[in-house]
């Protein structure tokens, strides 16, 4: 069941995470986020266990897809588009963008599905690796 998160989901966001996302947010970060009213933080959690999350930032109708993780089990089963898609469609944006490492064909497969296109990159943004800089709607190019 997708839903908002709340602050009682923190540790188990957190540790999905720490799992999956390099460099993870800290504790207060993650919170933070979860609390702003900016953010759209929705998460995955089914019989007690939190499967993944999405965090969406929107500033003046801009969205940034901050942070996306779904644990291992559930990878491939279409849970990280079921998050990004609704995800999208709660935050409202006109625009979203995001950045996502040149080595991570599965995320940028998913973005890619969900009409997400290539618009730029940032050179050694992960240490030796580059982000491409993905963006669906209002000013894509």
């Amino acid at each position: 069941m997708i839903r908002k998160a709340e602050p009682s989901d923190l540790a188990a966001v957190h540790a999905l995470m720490t799992a999956y996302v390099t460099p993870p947010w800290s504790e207060s970060a993650t919170l933070d986020a979860i609390n702003n009213e900016r953010c759209t933080f929705l998460v995955d959690c089914d019989g007690g266990a939190l499967n993944g999350y999405v965090c969406i930032e929107t500033v003046l109708g801009e969205g940034c897809v901050m942070s996306i993780a779904v644990s291992e089990d559930r990878r491939r089963s279409g849970l990280g588009g079921a998050l990004l898609d609704a995800a999208l469609s709660a935050a409202g944006a006109e625009s979203v963008y995001l950045e996502v490492c040149e080595s991570n064909a599965a995320a940028i497969a998913l973005y890619s599905s969900r009409g997400f296109r290539t618009a730029g990159e940032r050179k050694k943004y992960y240490g030796e690796k580059s982000a491409y800089i993905m963006r669906k709607g209002a000013g894509e190019n």
